[in-house]
């Protein structure tokens, strides 16, 4: 369905502030904390396996690995020596607070003086121990692999995971996806992987695992969202509504019967003012639209549920008319009753990342780097 079959929803607005300082707020019926942010980490992914028990990931000063841990008595961070290489986990998934797993990439930098090669870039994983990170041995890569990437993972077993991302070829950018059975990882054959037609990109961003029979994947199809389902035995494209420049950064299945696709707006001067949300409802995707931020373009960067009718999402809203950095971008949460989505905060410092856990329990990361928005009226 094109355009036209995008569902507008009845809206809500909420303006509310939230402090820079603050270390916990609560909005939508659920109770967020506001993860800290050491300096010399810059997170990427939290996950959250149940009430108080979390474990984020990001980059640590000195090549190493950093992470946050939030248990009975607080949080604490965690620095990991790396092997040398400039290694990057932008995603995360927790079975518990002490068995996670985490993809990126990881770039071999070989000291020289005069004709350096180009960094050799890998995919990456490694395994969360409650105390700390250990590399996996990963598969040997194809000659035609040129920048390989996992962005995000999801594991529904210790010995099932999917990790999913891109890989760049010569002219083209597909597809790529990684199943661990506990042991080692192989490649997947996915649809849109690398050998598309010279100048495509396809993508895929996030992945969310719901059994070992279902999961879906969503990315991007040159200016398109993409999402694609696994029905435990292959992967294949699903059918969506789609608007062109709404690109998925994340997506978020509380069940077998619902699945929420949040991401951003390619461009940022044609935005509708909503942000767009792909939903899945057991038999079919439908393109929403959250309420209406006059003058503004909205991008929700990350999603988290505890059920089909309780979601939080987080993102930016752009202004199109001020173009100061003053007041031109304002953080923006948003939440899902199973009705309808509503906007609860304009104002406050960025929020990247989220995960919730039951019964309505969320903790939020800020912005790499610890950047803030100074508020206006």
């Amino acid at each position: 369905m094109g355009r036209t079959g995008i569902a507008v929803l009845c809206c809500l607005f909420l303006t509310a502030t939230l402090p820079q300082s603050a270390a916990a707020f609560s909005l939508g019926g659920f109770d967020i904390k506001v993860a800290p942010n050491p300096k010399g980490i810059g997170i990427s992914d939290i996950d959250c396996d149940r009430a108080n028990s979390c474990v984020a990931v990001g980059d640590g000063p000195n090549r190493q690995i950093g992470s946050l841990k939030l248990g009975p008595e607080g949080w604490s961070t965690h620095l990991t020596k790396g092997d040398g290489n400039l290694t990057s986990l932008f995603g995360i998934s927790c079975l518990t607070s002490d068995d996670c797993l985490a993809v990126g990439s990881s770039a071999a930098l070989t000291p020289c003086t005069t004709d350096c090669p180009k960094d050799e870039f890998t995919v990456a994983a490694s395994r969360w121990n409650g105390a700390g990170w250990t590399a996996l041995a990963m598969p040997s890569q194809p000659a035609n692999w040129k920048q390989p990437f996992l962005f995000d993972v999801s594991c529904v077993q210790s010995n099932f995971c999917f990790a999913v991302g891109g890989v760049f070829g010569r002219k083209s950018m597909g597809t790529l996806i990684m199943r661990w059975d506990g042991s080692s990882w192989t490649v997947q054959k996915a649809p849109l992987g690398l050998g598309n037609k010279a100048g495509s990109i396809a993508s895929l961003n996030s992945v969310s695992c719901v059994s070992r029979s279902l999961c879906f994947a969503a990315g991007i199809r040159d200016e398109w969202t993409m999402i694609q389902k696994w029905d435990g035995s292959k992967w294949s494209l699903e059918r969506i509504e789609r608007a062109r420049g709404f690109l998925a950064q994340k997506i978020e299945c509380p069940g077998p019967k619902a699945c929420f696709v949040t991401g951003a707006i390619g461009r940022a001067g044609k935005g509708p003012g909503s942000a767009l949300v792909n939903q899945w409802n057991g038999e079919s995707w439908s393109l929403r639209r959250t309420p209406v931020l006059k003058n503004r373009v909205v991008s929700l960067s990350d999603v988290s549920c505890v059920s089909a009718r309780a979601c939080i999402a987080v993102g930016t809203a752009e202004s199109r008319t001020i173009v100061s950095d003053r007041g031109r971008i304002r953080p923006v949460v948003e939440s899902w009753n199973g009705k309808r989505w509503k906007v609860h905060l304009t104002k406050g410092p960025f929020l990247q990342n989220i995960s919730c856990a039951a019964p309505r329990n969320c903790v939020v990361t800020r912005k790499r780097g610890g950047s803030y928005l100074r508020s206006t009226s």
